[in-house]
């Protein structure tokens, strides 16, 4: 877990290789701007390949989107605006526990990259279902920040099969007015971008 934004910011920057020497550099990623939400904001707008999300235990859809183009603390304009991703968390987590449950290697398994150790595992255990609500929820203080990492890299693979979204999302700020804000996937339609031309 990347220990701070400064961290977080080199992690985005580097470009990652397997053992045949192919190179994957990180094209997407989601921050949970449930906390300290303005510093992600800014954090978001500094690095155009790391994007706020916020989870919501109910929703209509797994996803809908809010134009943000405001703080969240002062209310003063957000510069550019940000489009934030709003996850249905209980239907990623849901999903996350079900491939969880596959052979690894089968079409849709949950992998785990070798180094996963027991906190990782204490972590992907910390909740449970809640026979009286079917949500999930914590179990006493265990730390879950790994299990919302987990269902977070659901959501932007998601993110990633609707091109359209994923273009909108990597496209370069707007230099205009403030933005209206907006919700659903509607206000997406007719954005194009080639995310390999994008500046980084």
């Amino acid at each position: 877990i990347a220990g701070d934004f400064a961290s977080l910011e080199v992690i985005m920057a580097e470009t990652y290789s397997d053992s045949d020497g192919q190179e994957y550099p990180v094209w997407f990623g989601l921050i949970d701007a449930r906390y300290r939400t303005d510093e992600v904001y800014d954090l978001c707008r500094r690095v155009r390949n790391v994007h706020p999300a916020m989870g919501y235990e109910t929703k209509k859809t797994p996803i809908t989107y809010v134009t943000v183009d405001t703080y969240a603390g002062n209310g003063k304009r957000l510069p550019g605006g940000l489009l934030r991703a709003d996850l249905h968390s209980n239907y990623f987590k849901t999903e996350l526990a079900r491939r969880l449950q596959g052979t690894m290697g089968d079409p849709g398994s949950w992998n785990l990259n070798a180094s996963a150790d027991a906190i990782y595992a204490q972590h992907y255990s910390a909740e449970a279902i809640d026979d009286a609500t079917g949500l999930w929820a914590r179990r006493g203080n265990q730390p879950n920040h790994l299990w919302d990492c987990g269902y977070m890299q659901l959501a932007a693979v998601k993110i990633l099969e609707d091109q359209r979204v994923f273009q909108r999302l990597t496209a370069p700020p707007e230099r205009t007015g403030p933005r209206v804000s907006a919700e659903g996937s509607n206000a997406l339609a007719g954005r194009s971008l080639n995310p390999r031309a994008q500046g980084r």
